[in-house]
């Protein structure tokens, strides 16, 4: 048995860059904790997301306005956007490690002072620009994080190299090393994280973007497009894209996609179907009650993602 989920007072979602560590996540959370409109606030560092719950209404360009003044940016969380590739994501990293591996034994020790100080240059402050100018904002507002080891680590090499005279460019590698491996680091993680999210959002996918409307006459509108109590018409074999109550026809639904079921149940006159779910006998005409963006299926999805979110309570005590 299906049981139909409430989607009521759905919160905020944003995207947010400019986060390196944990660290960033938890200075988020406690600057928008301090705004009296705003009833809870969970960044999930992983995923680059914010979920912002409030008491009434929320001025969203406030909230972002607020990011961004702590040295971040943010937008409206929006599905669908076309992401880098994961080869091209490994680009700079990879080409970052192999010109760092090269710079000791090819540049530095065969004398070519001029070229290993180049190299060193590329990998440090153009591969590793992002620590140096994330590291120099939070300095500006006296908070320290991740960026900032990174960056003090990696300048600290090449400066004790520049001016090292007992041995030319001493450790100059070493900040190199520092970035490369970071960025390879990151790079990893963020493309574990996105091949964990890959699952759900194809099963997203599998909801029809065009759903059949009966007006007299079969009639093809966009799912974003139908209302609440509008009948749609699904076919034997058709994906189910809304919840809602059959009025006409009988079936056989497919509801392991929500229930973990096999076996297909009987849906009559007046039975519950979710979104999702498969039609797999006959034709059915479905009263919707719950439109895109409120069904069962996404309310399973930001279930899932509030999961993700929520902190055990040992971590609410640090």
């Amino acid at each position: 048995m299906v049981t139909q989920l409430s989607n009521e007072g759905k919160p905020l979602t944003l995207s947010i860059e400019g986060m390196t560590c944990a660290a960033c996540a938890s200075r988020i959370e406690r600057v928008l904790d301090k705004e009296t409109s705003i009833k809870n606030v969970v960044v999930n560092f992983p995923l680059k997301k914010a979920i912002v719950e409030f008491h009434e209404s929320i001025d969203t360009n406030k909230v972002i306005e607020k990011i961004k003044s702590i040295g971040y940016s943010a937008v409206v969380f929006e599905e669908n956007i076309v992401d880098e590739k994961k080869i091209t994501k490994f680009i700079k990293p990879v080409l970052s490690l192999i010109l760092t591996i090269l710079l000791k034994p090819l540049f530095i020790e065969n004398g070519f002072i001029i070229q290993a100080i180049s190299i060193a240059i590329v990998v440090i402050f153009v591969f590793g620009y992002k620590f140096h100018i994330s590291a120099l904002k939070n300095l500006v507002r006296l908070s320290f994080n991740m960026d900032t080891l990174i960056s003090i680590g990696s300048l600290s090499s090449f400066i004790f190299a520049i001016l090292s005279t007992k041995q030319p460019l001493m450790f100059l590698e070493t900040g190199a090393y520092i970035v490369s491996f970071i960025l390879i680091g990151k790079t990893i993680e963020e493309v574990s994280i996105k091949s964990s999210v890959e699952i759900s959002e194809a099963l997203l996918e599998l909801i029809p973007k065009d759903v059949r409307v009966y007006n007299g006459e079969y009639v093809m509108k966009n799912i974003d497009e139908i209302s609440k109590d509008e009948q749609i018409v699904v076919l034997p074999g058709e994906v189910i894209p809304l919840d809602g109550h059959i009025e006409t026809g009988a079936s056989t639904v497919d509801e392991s996609i929500i229930t973990g079921e096999s076996v297909p149940v009987e849906k009559n006159k007046d039975s519950l179907v979710i979104a999702g779910t498969v039609n797999l006998t006959g034709e059915i005409k479905i009263k919707v009650s719950k439109i895109s963006g409120e069904t069962t299926f996404n309310l399973i999805e930001d279930m899932i993602f509030k999961a993700q979110s929520k902190k055990p309570f040992i971590v609410l005590l640090l």
